[in-house]
């Protein structure tokens, strides 16, 4: 499996001011798709209870947010809307044992790590063939905002990797979401992200962080 170059809490532990967290954070909140239908779509989701989450009318909406998130114009296709549905439901138990979990208050194991590898092989999301990762990392995220991350190639994949791309291969994609993930776990206890929470982009800690990423790569890009 390819190793992660930049590691997060490394690169935001230096600052001894703690400067820089906000100023990502503010940057992000300012900058990235302010208006935007996929925010419209993501704020909907997030306000939704975790008793209503495998209803029809939140599965057609994660649907479609995925598909507003650029989710059908890369390398993952999604699968059609039934089988994604289908899917979900069917492996509603394995979801819904993770709710009690909040990422900066998670404890990681070897139980866990097996429970998300199980979901990551047998959730069909994506059209057969095609990458699971980022699309399984959305969608968990929506079910399970307050513990996963969401995962795109264009900033988390690049900042952690220096690349866009990665492997089809299932174990080695899957070893690339749980490290990214324990990256993100071992950042949320460094800072108290909750002050940052608002209606827009920083629903919660792990979107919080995400937010922090985008704005690290697009001010990299921006110089």
């Amino acid at each position: 499996m390819p190793k992660i170059k930049n590691h997060l809490i490394q690169t935001l532990i230096t600052d001894k001011d703690k400067n820089l967290i906000p100023s990502l954070i503010e940057y992000t909140t300012k900058n990235y798709r302010p208006y935007d239908p996929g925010q419209y779509l993501y704020n909907l989701l997030i306000n939704f209870t975790n008793g209503s989450k495998f209803s029809d009318k939140y599965i057609e909406l994660a649907y479609t947010t995925l598909i507003a998130w650029n989710m059908n114009q890369r390398g993952a296709k999604l699968s059609d809307f039934e089988t994604y549905k289908h899917s979900l439901l069917i492996h509603k138990e394995h979801i819904e044992y993770f709710e009690k979990y909040r990422i900066e208050k998670f404890t990681d194991s070897k139980e866990i790590g097996e429970r998300l590898k199980f979901l990551f092989d047998n959730l069909q999301l994506v059209d057969t063939g095609k990458p699971k990762l980022v699309t399984f990392s959305k969608t968990l995220h929506y079910f399970l905002p307050n513990l996963l991350m969401p995962i795109d190639r264009s900033y988390t994949i690049k900042y952690f990797y220096y690349n866009t791309n990665f492997s089809k291969d299932n174990d080695v994609q899957f070893e690339m979401y749980y490290e990214i993930f324990k990256q993100f776990m071992q950042l949320s206890v460094y800072y108290d992200f909750n002050k940052y929470i608002d209606e827009k982009w920083n629903r919660n800690i792990p979107k919080i962080i995400d937010n922090i990423i985008i704005a690290y790569i697009s001010l990299l890009r921006d110089n």
